[in-house]
């Protein structure tokens, strides 16, 4: 990659042929007689001359309902063609549902735990009917994600990695137990992101290099969990947490890094003593947190931390670790008890 922005570097060869795979690149360019290839792996960012680079394979989904693995029945290389067993989609393959893959009404993608499924992108653009995507299995996704309205999704386990940018449109579709991303990546919220609220629809980012753009877009979630790094670009996002009313112990949000923006969370804790609450160190903006439960901490401040505004109510101890700076409002509401120095 230039490291100046549209400024050329140079590969010259005579003759033969350069094969490469992986790379991601911008402004090279390539010349004087030899042949230049960049595989289905790589990305064309701009600026590139004199390279071809292949196109992923695609395979399109026919023959209605059916299960993700039997390629024999419902894998074609074109819309509405003959599926092959040769034609299971990998990592590199786009994969599409379109107006040639259900004739019926409701239609139902399935595939059975422990089987998994890998794609690149995976489109549902044009698909007809009230298709249904019931995942038992993970269903590993390189590249962009997405959904169309009067569609159901109901995948597992979703795992996003990507090592340059990824899109996901949902079109107001809740994911039914969310997703986790990881990778070097950029990934993008495009509209947005809802989960059905139970103690298992997370949205993780499962590796500190990944970057996570909600362009303003809002988000529903059950919990939240992100390894310690930056929570990019939230802008004037909000974040809705409301807990269920399950007695699964998880955190409703683990975080330590920052997030950059000024958005605004919501949270609320579970309402019996097995939840588990808020794990916060960082900075953050605008922070509501409202506790049903008075076994447990709904908030622990767990390291110096800096708040633009904090508001915590119902009946509950607020423990704080090191340093807490709030720069406009603390509002505690209900019976509340803080330790250390205010």
């Amino acid at each position: 990659i230039s490291t100046s922005l549209h400024t050329a570097w140079n590969l010259i060869q005579t003759s033969g042929t350069v094969n490469t795979d992986y790379v991601t690149m911008s402004d090279s360019h390539a010349s004087c007689g030899a042949t230049f290839n960049a595989g289905v792996h790589s990305t064309d960012v701009s600026g590139n001359i004199g390279w071809t680079f292949s196109s992923p394979p695609a395979r399109y989904w026919v023959g209605n309902s059916g299960d993700w693995n039997d390629a024999t029945d419902h894998w074609a290389t074109s819309s509405g063609g003959t599926p092959n067993v040769a034609n299971l989609p990998d990592a590199t393959t786009n994969v599409y549902f379109d107006g040639n893959s259900f004739l019926g009404g409701v239609e139902t993608v399935t595939s059975t735990y422990p089987y998994m499924m890998y794609c690149k992108d995976m489109d549902w653009t044009g698909a007809t009917g009230n298709p249904s995507f019931n995942s038992g299995g993970l269903l590993y996704i390189s590249g962009n994600l997405t959904l169309i309205m009067n569609m159901a999704y109901n995948a597992a386990y979703t795992w996003m990695d990507s090592s340059t940018t990824a899109d996901i449109t949902t079109n107001g579709v809740a994911v039914l137990t969310g997703i986790t991303i990881s990778g070097t990546g950029t990934f993008n919220l495009e509209d947005d992101f809802t989960t059905t609220v139970t103690n298992n629809s997370a949205f993780e980012i499962a590796t500190a290099g990944a970057t996570f753009n909600t362009n303003n877009h809002n988000m529903t979630v059950g919990y939240l969990y992100f390894v310690s790094g930056t929570f990019d670009n939230l802008g004037t996002s909000t974040i809705n947490i409301p807990y269920s009313n399950g007695s699964t112990a998880v955190d409703t949000i683990l975080f330590a890094g920052t997030m950059t923006g000024t958005e605004t969370l919501n949270m609320q804790t579970g309402s019996n003593s097995w939840c588990s609450g808020i794990a916060l160190k960082g900075t953050f903006y605008d922070v509501n947190v409202t506790s049903r439960d008075t076994n447990r901490y709904p908030l622990d401040i767990t390291g110096a931390s800096t708040f633009h505004n904090l508001s915590v109510s119902g009946v509950t101890p607020l423990p704080v670790s090191g340093n807490l700076i709030i720069s406009n409002n603390l509002t505690l509401t209900g019976t509340n008890s803080m330790n250390g120095r205010l």
